[in-house]
């Protein structure tokens, strides 16, 4: 890239960046990421949420300048990173001058995506990153450079940190850049060692981005149990209330315990003297699309939190008998969340949509334009919608070898594994879960338009070489 690309890629990237301060500034900020600067700011750091978003909170806040809200430097964090990862999956295809533009107006600008980052989530700092590696990925493969694929492979490192099911999202482009890797070494060729050697690196960098993603979590965590217990009370909840047995253990009995969760989240029911493993109790709980009224909104007694490791290996013993013994409780379980998350919508697709009654001089929060109040009835933001395009569009590579790329098919399996992963391991049906899946689609579609009309893209090449 001569001086005048360089200058041109970052004078894009600032436009980009501008426009989405100018619209979204300074985000929706919700409760899981005011606990989460909370936790920054006591310096005791859980796992109630992501350890590393409090981390980042932290070293932001040692910086001179500082947003005002302090909250938005997330903000700015994902607006940045999203755009980079953009702006190098452009220069990826080569795309210059009019055409190199407009494809960046496409994938920037696309308003379902483009409104994920008015979002101050895990959810969408996972999917930037996670844009982030995708870009560097190819375009170290496109340029031939190293430092693309190792720039690729932290990103998905930072983006399996954002969120618990970040690193599925992360493993199959961890296994492209491996074989990228492999390439760089001593060149592709099909068949033989080097074969072996691409799958060998693949491996090597899908296990080191899971054992890493283990490693820093626990490191920055004394004794991690939130989200897995969230997750697995909700399972036996359900399928207790369907069958009428409780399989929760009795840990759960003891609600007077403190527990070392610090903030503003504290289990609702406390103070009622009844034992919260009653059926009944469990039936008012139990909501099909939310783990979240088993803690703290709605009637009943609320089931305490977990803290200490022989309450989580009880509660993982209680888990395994209930599946076993009623699996078919569990499946429904499972069929309910799916259904709620990819068809149902019990959740709105943004928060801080205008129609939200936002207070008056909320210094925290920004309403989106009303374009998205409409583009939320569209198809456009139905989970069905995404999941189907992403089968579609990994179908149609079957007929088309240009299709056959690891840049492509890594991306689709991507959204696969992910959305599959849903299924199991989904605690509430937010909407924000399947953001990933959204720019999957996203940059899948635009690889397949961009195929379709290379033509056009090899003319202007021809007349502005790179």
């Amino acid at each position: 890239m001569g001086q005048s690309g360089l200058w041109r890629t970052l004078g894009l990237l600032l436009v980009g960046t501008a426009l989405s301060l100018w619209l979204f500034y300074p985000g929706c900020t919700v409760g899981d990421i005011l606990y989460t600067w909370g936790d920054a700011q006591r310096g005791q750091v859980t796992d109630f949420q992501p350890p590393l978003l409090a981390i980042l909170y932290r070293l932001f806040s040692a910086f001179p300048l500082q947003p005002d809200p302090p909250t938005a430097s997330l903000f700015l964090l994902s607006t940045l990173v999203y755009w980079s990862g953009l702006l190098l999956v452009v220069q990826s295809f080569g795309g210059q001058g009019l055409y190199g533009l407009a494809g960046l107006v496409i994938l920037g600008f696309f308003l379902p995506t483009f409104g994920i980052l008015s979002q101050i989530l895990s959810d969408t700092l996972m999917s930037s990153f996670l844009v982030l590696a995708y870009g560097c990925l190819a375009w170290g493969e496109a340029r031939g450079r190293p430092a693309g694929v190792i720039a690729g492979i932290i990103s998905l490192g930072f983006a399996s940190l954002c969120k618990a099911t970040g690193v599925i999202a992360a493993l199959p482009l961890a296994l492209w850049a491996g074989r990228l890797l492999a390439s760089h070494l001593h060149g592709w060729q099909p068949g033989g060692p080097r074969r072996l050697s691409a799958l060998g690196l693949s491996l090597v960098v899908a296990l080191g981005l899971v054992g890493g993603t283990w490693g820093v979590n626990r490191l920055l965590t004394q004794e991690p149990t939130y989200p897995s217990q969230q997750l697995l009370a909700f399972d036996l909840t359900g399928i207790s209330a369907i069958t009428g047995t409780v399989y929760l253990p009795d840990v759960f009995t003891d609600t007077q315990t403190p527990h070392r969760l610090p903030g503003f989240y504290v289990p609702k029911g406390r103070q009622l003297q009844t034992n919260p493993l009653m059926i009944q109790n469990l039936r008012t709980l139990y909501e099909p699309h939310s783990s979240q009224k088993l803690y703290f909104y709605g009637p009943g007694k609320g089931l305490p939190f977990l803290d200490r490791p022989a309450e989580m290996q009880a509660l993982r013993r209680a888990w395994l008998k209930g599946v076993t013994q009623a699996f078919p409780a569990y499946i429904q379980v499972r069929a309910r969340m799916a259904w709620a998350l990819f068809a149902g919508r019990p959740w709105p697709p943004y928060y801080c949509l205008p129609n939200d009654n936002l207070v008056s001089g909320d210094v925290l929060n920004r309403a989106l334009p009303q374009v998205f109040v409409w583009l939320a009835a569209t198809p456009l933001l139905q989970g069905w919608f995404y999941g189907l395009a992403i089968l579609g569009l990994l179908l149609i590579s079957r007929g088309r070898p240009a299709l056959q790329t690891g840049r492509y098919l890594s991306l689709g399996w991507s959204g696969l594994a992910y959305g599959v992963s849903l299924f199991f391991l989904a605690a509430t049906a937010e909407f924000r879960h399947l953001y990933w899946l959204m720019f999957v689609t996203l940059l899948m579609g635009f690889e397949v338009l961009r195929l379709s009309t290379s033509p056009a893209m090899e003319a202007e090449n021809r007349q502005e070489p790179p």
